[in-house]
Formats: C-alpha cells, structure tokens, sequence
C-alpha cells in the first residue's frame, strides 16, 4: 500500500483527537473548536470534513470501533479454541488490564456518551444500531464456533451474544463509574460464571488451562 493521503492523515488525527476529547469532557461540553484547538488545527478545517457535531460523533465511534476491531482480530487470532477466545474477548471487553486513559478505557466512555446522544439524534442512533450489530456478531461467530468444535454444549447462539452484549454493557458502566468494591476483574468473573452456565461449557477451567500451558511456555496469561 501506498503512503496515506494527507487528508487521511488529517482525518485521522481530528479523530483521534476527538475520542480523548470526548472522554475527557464529555459529548455535551464537545464542540468542534474544542477538538479542532486539541488537534491544532483550524475549526474551519474541521467543519470542512465533518460538518457537525454529531457527524463527527458519529464517525469518531466507527473510528474508535475499527482500532477496536483491529485489536480484537490480532489478539484472538492467535489463541487456538473457542473458549480462548471467549475468554480473551470478554477481557478487552470488560477492561480487564486496561487502565484509564488507554484507548480501550476511553473507547468505552465514547460509547457510553454514544448512548445519551443516540436518544435524540437519528443519524448517532443509526450508526449506534450498525455498531452494535458488529459487536454481537463478533461474540456470535466465537459461540458458534465453539458450537461447532463441541466445546460449546448449550445456549443458542444469537441468544447467548444478546445476554453476553447487555451483560457486559452493565458492567463495564460499574466499571466506568469506579463503584466501590467493584472492578474489571470482577465483571469478567461473573461473565464467565454466566457463561459457563448459559453455554454448559467450564470457562473458568478453560482458563486455567490455557494460564498454565502458556507459562509453561514462558508467555504471558490471557491479560
């Protein structure tokens, strides 16, 4: 592949921006010359690529979804059953060894600010619906798989994503919202409790598993 245009690279940058933006500030207290000034650029150069606000919400969350995405493909690719990667996904989701300020843990806050805005604004809610559509099928095509492989033994597929999706989306907001007591470990300990229930599978075996054959191996655990 070729060098990336500028005007890609200036995308880019803008969006970036306005993920960390977002995050920090909040959607409501978000405005186009605030992204532009932490971009050092014109707010003139940001209205000429996105228009509005909310078109710039809007593709910052597919922005943010994609290097979500990206991650996910990389990591998962590399872990051999299923479960693994059951294991593994419910991790980035749950932010597990993620700390505030990372691009997982800012991601989450931009789709949690994402869900506000979706409620009056059509063109958020639409791209809301496409993004949320990719994140069960993603959890759907492990569960299938693991359906396939017999590792799986329980649970309708498209079932189990749904429960899987608004799960964790309850849990990451405990998370995000630092309740006392609670943490990223926590919330990927009671996924995989519900999993192991729903899916007739033992992830917390699985784990164990898979921790103790990759330190035989001298690799790092699952997080």
């Amino acid at each position: 592949m070729g060098r990336p245009r500028l005007t890609e690279l200036r995308r880019a940058q803008i969006l970036e921006t306005a993920v960390r933006v977002i995050s920090t500030t909040g959607l409501a207290d978000t405005s186009m010359a605030l992204v532009a000034a932490e971009a050092g650029m014109s707010p003139a150069l940001v209205f000429y690529y996105f228009g509005s606000k909310s078109k710039l919400l809007a593709e910052t969350l597919q922005f943010a979804e994609d290097r979500f995405y990206r991650r996910v493909t990389a990591e998962l690719e590399r872990l051999d059953t299923p479960p693994y990667k059951l294991l593994r996904l419910l991790e980035l989701a749950c932010l597990v060894g993620s700390e505030s300020g990372s691009d997982l843990w800012d991601d989450w806050i931009l789709w949690v600010e994402s869900w506000a805005g979706a409620l009056r604004d059509a063109e958020l809610a639409s791209q809301r619906e496409k993004l949320d559509r990719r994140w069960l099928d993603t959890i759907c095509s492990v569960v299938s798989a693991g359906r396939l492989t017999g590792d799986f033994g329980a649970g309708e597929p498209d079932e189990v994503s749904r429960l899987f999706a608004g799960l964790i989306d309850g849990l990451a907001l405990q998370v995000l919202l630092r309740d006392p007591g609670f943490s990223p470990r926590r919330a990927f300990e009671l996924c995989v409790r519900v999993g192991s229930r729903e899916l007739g599978c033992d992830l917390g075996l699985h784990l164990t598993t898979y921790q103790a054959a990759n330190a035989r191996r001298g690799g790092a655990s699952i997080v």
